[in-house]
């Protein structure tokens, strides 16, 4: 037995937090402060500086300006809380490939981000407004790049994305030299053009000049909070010469303490859902085309390196494909021997459909040219000699060529055999794929497709993104599979109820369950049901024996949702069904109440509906 005496588990813990501190501190490359020391100013809590207009930032990381106009001249300043918080980072490094900055982004569940850039935020110490950096890459992780796990799924540390670079308006100071200008921070702009699917990604970045000589990041700074986020830096010269991962650490009197994240915004789109912009109606019939359609930009042709060849036109044709650039005709049977020795297309799917056709509302297409992106959209269409459902599909563009399409119905029962995908044409390699349990891509093939016998289409209910992945030995595609979503719904009440009952529902979006909640139900009801019709109606029930209640509803289709009195919420699933978009349903709800009248009966206010898209 030892007779030496044993460390408290709490000096075990206090020495070993205090050896990893001091490990940490050696490793970080950072810029420090001194801290402590009378303030010359007190920050307000809660400042941030305005976006400007018309910036397409999809997505904002934190800021890092606490005192907008608080700085020289007017300037944004930038505040590190050396005194309030004793905080002594002022920037943490990130200026080649082997000292990199990474933050991590989440793109929520049934959305897809189309990211053109991403804009990071540094200063070199002692430089005047007018610096600027010309260098900048950047890549994207598919996890933290930390774990050992993650993947990179864009870029790499080398190939210089910077787009643009300039003061920010903003300077880096402390609180004690609140009036300092040494410290301006840079705005750069680095290059994506990709589509991101739902998941956590992580950005992992450097911006410096050719001629080398530093940066530094202002990390997150919120006035009076220590814990802004939990990004990483990455040194590849470190002791061991392992290259690592370290968690970003806001140093408290010298000691590395808060977790931090770094700022950067998304610029792009949030291409998600449905596009309630459908833009011109091309009043298209059966086995029409419309050549030449503007997209508004240059879009990268299929099997194209980026740079490579593009067309700023499209053509549309009502069968279900778009042919970029070149002639095509209105080919109502598809093959794949066509498909993949024709001009280049994208087959959304290809099939044949009879826009004219059915009852109001039409079937149409449409197509719009949108800041940025061009949305072909096919709504309501009947195939020839097909089932009874309808098909509702739209596609959408981006320059970089990647693209994405929402399928919310393909009528599975068709003569023909629709094909789905993208082809470069030409006679190029071609695969055929599953589309629904997405694809990696194989280099040099970037005709991809999926073929389907009459009832085998399983594409309705998804989202399909498309994003090209360029390799040293040829463009292929990278599809990722979400489900589908929609954005265009509405819900309205109308009339009054009488004896206190109401209605009101969640937005009733196809493919998601919608909830009616009925209120002021008392507690003496006997029975109560919710109806429903496609007319709005006003009819006084009894002006009698029960003032003020109104029938608001057609009652067109027989019988009635009934409700527990007791709990009068009903929830239902609306289906993922083409033929169920933009419907109208008037609803009511009715209660059996002794006490309400003399008739018994409680009405509610009517409740009008539009379901999904329109």
């Amino acid at each position: 037995m030892s007779l030496v005496p044993r460390p408290s588990s709490a000096l075990v813990l206090a020495l070993a937090l205090g050896a990893s501190a001091t490990a940490l501190r050696a490793q970080l490359d950072h810029e420090s402060a001194p801290t402590g020391g009378t303030p010359s100013i007190r920050l307000p809590e809660g400042q941030q500086r305005p976006q400007p207009e018309g910036l397409n930032v999809i997505y904002d990381n934190g800021p890092y300006v606490n005192q907008p106009g608080g700085g020289t001249g007017g300037a944004d300043a930038s505040v590190l809380q050396t005194s309030t918080l004793l905080h002594g980072i002022l920037g943490f490094g990130g200026s080649s490939a082997t000292v990199r900055l990474a933050d991590d982004f989440t793109v929520p569940g049934g959305q897809l981000w189309y990211v053109e850039s991403v804009k990071v935020y540094a200063y070199r110490t002692n430089s005047a407004t007018s610096f600027v950096f010309d260098t900048g890459a950047l890549q994207v992780w598919d996890g933290n790049p930390g774990s050992g796990t993650a993947n990179v799924i864009f870029g790499d540390p080398l190939t210089n994305r910077l787009i643009s670079s300039t003061w920010d308006n903003a300077y880096r100071v402390t609180e004690t030299t609140l009036t300092a200008t040494n410290r301006p921070v840079v705005v750069s702009e680095l290059r994506v053009g990709k589509v991101f699917s739902p998941g956590t990604y992580w950005i992992d970045f450097w911006v410096n000049t050719a001629t080398a000589g530093g940066s530094f990041t202002p990390p997150i700074t919120i006035t009076g909070q220590n814990v802004t986020g939990d990004a990483l830096q990455f040194l590849g010269s470190n002791t061991p010469p392992t290259p690592q991962w370290n968690p970003l650490l806001m140093t408290v009197s010298t000691v590395p303490t808060h977790p931090t994240g770094i700022p950067f915004q998304l610029c792009g789109t949030v291409a998600c859902c449905w596009e309630a912009e459908l833009g011109r109606d091309l009043n298209h019939g059966d086995d029409s085309i419309t050549d030449n359609l503007a997209l508004g930009f240059n879009f990268l042709l299929p099997g194209q390196l980026p740079g490579g060849t593009t067309t700023p036109v499209v053509s549309v044709c009502s069968n279900g494909f778009v042919g970029l650039g070149g002639a095509f005709t209105a080919d109502f049977t598809p093959t794949v021997s066509e498909f993949s020795s024709q001009g280049e297309r994208i087959a959304v799917p290809w099939d044949d459909y009879v826009p004219s056709a059915g009852f109001a509302p039409r079937r149409q297409v449409f197509f719009n040219a949108l800041p940025g992106r061009a949305v072909v959209t096919w709504r309501r269409v009947p195939t020839f000699g097909g089932g009874p459902s309808l098909s509702m599909v739209q596609l959408q563009m981006f320059p970089s060529g990647s693209f994405f399409i929402n399928v919310w119905q393909h009528e599975p029962v068709t003569p023909r055999t629709p094909i789905f995908g993208v082809s470069a044409g030409n006679n190029a390699l071609s695969q055929a794929i599953d589309m629904s349990i997405g694809y990696s891509g194989i280099p040099g093939i970037a005709t991809i497709y999926e073929s389907f016998a009459s009832g085998a289409s399983d594409l309705s209910g998804k989202i399909f993104a498309f994003d090209p992945a360029s390799t040293s030995f040829g463009v292929s595609y990278r599809i990722s599979v979400s489900d589908a979503c929609c954005n265009d719904a509405a819900r309205v009440t109308y009339g009054a109820g009488c004896a206190n009952l109401g209605v009101t529902s969640t937005l009733p979006l196809a493919g998601l369950p919608i909830t009616f909640s009925i209120t002021g139900v008392a507690p003496t009801a006997a029975a109560a049901v919710l109806t429903f019709g496609v007319t709005q109606t006003s009819l006084a029930i009894d002006p009698i024996l029960a003032p003020g209640c109104e029938l608001l509803t057609g009652l067109e289709f027989p019988g009635a949702l009934p409700l527990d009195p007791q709990n009068p919420n009903l929830t239902v699933l609306i289906p993922c069904n083409a033929k169920f978009f933009g419907q109208t349903l008037y609803l009511q709800a009715f209660a059996i109440d002794p006490a309400a009248n003399a008739l018994g009966l409680a009405a509610s206010n009517g409740l009008c509906i539009t379901i999904g898209n329109d």
